[in-house]
């Protein structure tokens, strides 16, 4: 089944790719799209008028005994920018990436109609078997994946495959995934193996879901996962922020003293001595041990008073 099917396109080809399958269906909320769609496709195919938000997709899935294989190229547009054009063709409003707050009522919430529309497949699918082959943005395909690993929805071990857009489409853009998702009760699977190319079925990587996060190379993510600070023996401190880096920042000379932006020698206590990564050094893999940092609080507001007497 092709729940926005257009013209035909991918329909005349599941059709041809799959001369055993008895029921194909394929729906597009264009009226004059149908016809087109026929004439294409045959009459194996079943091509009907719906408006996507408001079709009982379940009882259409129910035609048919056996698993489903739901494909496609869903819109790739927000519901933001369906807003702006006055489109009464939305699906109805919700919380659904589950934001708190002003989040869920502001431009946060804004997400892609693809989005929406392949998480909605998802649970038609997951009362029977079935799944889901979808062109779809790179960013799109990120947050179904995240999605559905955070809800824990029976998805099993999906696949992501790069696909030459201008190749086979003749459409100049930068990344268009296809998205592979079985979906089957009793399936749990985190994990999604990615291909550069529809052509090579060796995977160049893994993409998983491991501590609340999207992990784009879980082999990578793995081996340095104890950065992650689970030991309570060590504080990864992110993020100071402070406007005097000539005073506050200071290089361990070769001789082991203290010097400061203004080339000065200073005699710090060790007890507000902290070693010091810049982003930058982490962005250009350099290791950088010489670099301390004066911080006198352990929590914004805390009182500084008592460095008088403890660390003249």
């Amino acid at each position: 089944m092709e729940p926005t099917c257009g013209r035909g396109t991918f329909l005349r080809a599941a059709a041809e790719a799959f001369p055993e399958v008895r029921d194909i269906v394929g729906v597009d909320i264009n009226a004059q799209y149908v016809p087109e769609a026929r004439g294409v496709c045959g009459g194996r195919v079943q091509v009907e008028q719906r408006d996507f938000f408001r079709t009982d997709w379940p009882r259409i899935l129910g035609r048919g005994e056996g698993s489903w294989l739901v494909l496609g190229n869903p819109p790739w547009v927000t519901n933001g920018e369906l807003g702006l054009l006055n489109s009464t063709n939305l699906p109805t409003k919700s919380n659904v990436q589950g934001h708190r707050g002003l989040d869920a009522l502001t431009g946060k919430a804004n997400f892609d109609i693809s989005e929406w529309m392949v998480l909605q497949q998802v649970s038609w699918l997951k009362e029977r078997h079935g799944w889901i082959a979808m062109l779809m943005k790179t960013a799109v395909a990120r947050k179904i994946l995240r999605q559905t690993w955070k809800r824990g929805e029976p998805v099993g071990r999906a696949a992501v495959f790069a696909v030459d857009a201008m190749h086979h489409f003749g459409a100049a853009v930068n990344a268009c995934p296809l998205l592979v998702l079985p979906v089957k009760l009793g399936q749990s699977s985190r994990s999604c193996e990615a291909f550069d190319s529809l052509e090579n079925l060796k995977p160049t990587g893994i993409v998983g879901y491991h501590d609340g996060m999207l992990i784009s190379d879980v082999d990578a993510f793995m081996a340095q996962r104890h950065l992650l600070g689970f030991n309570s023996d060590y504080v990864w401190w992110s993020g100071i922020k402070h406007d005097c880096a000539r005073i506050m920042d200071l290089t361990r000379s070769r001789n082991g003293g203290l010097v400061n932006g203004f080339g000065e020698t200073v005699d710090v206590e060790e007890t507000y001595l902290f070693p010091m990564l810049k982003s930058s050094d982490v962005a250009k893999e350099q290791r950088c041990a010489n670099r301390m940092m004066i911080v006198p609080q352990q929590e914004i507001g805390e009182d500084t008073f008592h460095i008088h007497r403890d660390g003249p």
